[in-house]
């Protein structure tokens, strides 16, 4: 079942108040912090590894994602892209909302 099925139309605007008005993507920054945490206070070379496989995990998912937030909610979520950096507030690191390419 796809999550805009229903009619209710409030459902189908995306939601940028809250902590998503300072970060696109909370959750993703969150497994980030707690998995570069968790090297920091037990670092080995096998939870260095798990580190970078996390963060080129998540990178990824958050590329998927946004391709299909893009693809419902194009010119919407382009603004909020352009405004909201992805996962560290007022730094714009990974930020798609940069780019004109209307394509996607």
């Amino acid at each position: 079942m796809h999550h805009l099925e229903h009619k209710n139309p409030e459902a189908e605007k995306i939601k940028i108040s809250g902590i998503l008005s300072h970060i696109r993507h909370p959750l993703y920054a969150g497994t980030l912090l707690l998995a570069v945490g968790y090297f920091m206070v037990l670092p080995s070379a096998a939870n260095f590894l798990s580190v970078i496989l996390i963060i080129l995990y998540t990178l990824i998912g958050m590329n998927i994602e946004e391709k299909k937030i893009i693809s419902e909610f194009w010119a919407e979520y382009e603004l909020y892209m352009k405004r909201v950096p992805a996962l560290i507030p007022g730094f714009k690191f990974y930020s798609r909302g940069q780019k004109n390419d209307k394509s996607k």
